[in-house]
């Protein structure tokens, strides 16, 4: 049967999100997006554990997940169990197949985009943070992983790197969806931690940094050198 979150209180309250496997919560950069600024971009995931349960797992995000007033790194998503994000509050539903298609429907990936245009309509390109050229141009050389040898030049940003994004995709089954992005910040590339705990920058973690020449990043079975021209 379905199962779905309800948000109960916050900015999206009445909203009702079909909950699957694999599929990401955040502000932003995730497959759920919420409208609460005390949620990280890419938040949470949803995912099984050793015992084939589905649970909701933290992405190592800033505010974490609270339950009955602690703060946890998953929940069970069992039926009636009241969780928080942020300052959004959440119930898992149960549901018929009926039931979740009136309050979630399963809409085409175009129907689907049509949606979320309407309520995120793309901004131009001067209102885009991080939108810019990078002077010297920056180049990323691939020295371990699948893409070993493979030398991939980044004339602007922003730009998202990992394994599932239509951008710049390296096929690491190891490394996140969406890894790290690269925005401009003056012409100089800054990158942003969107994985937490599963990004390095020369073998430590960073939220945000501006990349220098010989910075290594290592994600998965990755690792990549930074270089300029």
């Amino acid at each position: 049967m379905p199962i779905l979150i309800e948000v109960l209180a916050g900015a999206s309250q009445g909203k009702f999100f079909r909950v699957e496997n694999g599929r990401t919560l955040g502000r932003s950069v995730a497959d759920i997006v919420i409208n609460d600024p005390n949620i990280s971009g890419t938040h949470a995931k949803f995912d099984t554990d050793n015992k084939g349960q589905l649970i909701l797992l933290d992405l190592d995000s800033s505010n974490g997940l609270i339950l009955a007033g602690k703060k946890v790194r998953k929940i069970a998503m069992l039926p009636s169990v009241k969780f928080q994000i942020g300052r959004s509050r959440f119930v898992v539903r149960d549901l018929s197949e009926a039931e979740a298609e009136k309050l979630a429907p399963k809409l085409s990936w175009q129907n689907q985009l049509r949606d979320y245009l309407t309520e995120n309509p793309l901004p131009t390109t001067q209102e885009v943070e991080g939108f810019g050229e990078f002077n010297p141009l920056l180049i990323l050389e691939f020295i371990r992983g699948p893409l070993a040898e493979e030398v991939v030049s980044v004339g602007f940003g922003p730009r998202t790197v990992g394994s599932n994004t239509y951008d710049i995709e390296v096929p690491d089954e190891r490394m996140p969806d969406r890894a790290f992005l690269l925005v401009s910040e003056g012409g100089r590339p800054r990158l942003e931690n969107l994985c937490g705990q599963s990004l390095t920058l020369n073998g430590v973690v960073v939220e945000s940094q501006i990349l220098q020449s010989n910075d290594r990043l290592e994600s998965g079975d990755t690792v990549i050198q930074v270089r300029f021209k």
